[in-house]
């Protein structure tokens, strides 16, 4: 259940199923070192993230009504060639990393390092 008091805490992320790398990922805290642990637990890698692993927007809830509705508490928007895809929630499980993500392939250089 969402407390009053949470907010919504957007970060910019690389997305490899994204046109372009970008996305943006949504999620409910009270405090933005909650939000950032609650992305690192869905398998957003440090790396991965932009803004220094911060928050790069803080919403309220009533202005990202797809994120009271999700399940997982989490949503997720990418950039694609034809502009921001709309809002949709992550399901309960998924990992949000570019390493697992959709159909993606990610190709590596020399040890495994992007």
């Amino acid at each position: 259940m969402l407390l009053l008091m949470e907010l919504a805490y957007v970060f910019s992320v690389e997305d490899a199923d994204a046109d372009g790398w970008s996305a943006e990922v949504a999620v409910t805290a009270s405090k933005p070192s909650d939000a950032a642990r609650r992305v690192r637990t869905a398998g957003l890698h440090k790396k991965q993230m932009r803004n220094d692993g911060r928050p790069v927007r803080v919403v309220s809830l009533a202005a990202l009504p797809e994120l009271g509705a999700s399940s997982s508490g989490i949503v997720r928007r990418r950039l694609n060639d034809s502009g921001w895809t709309t809002w949709i929630s992550v399901p309960p499980g998924t990992s949000l990393s570019w390493r697992v993500s959709g159909d993606a392939v990610v190709e590596t250089r020399g040890s495994g390092h992007r």
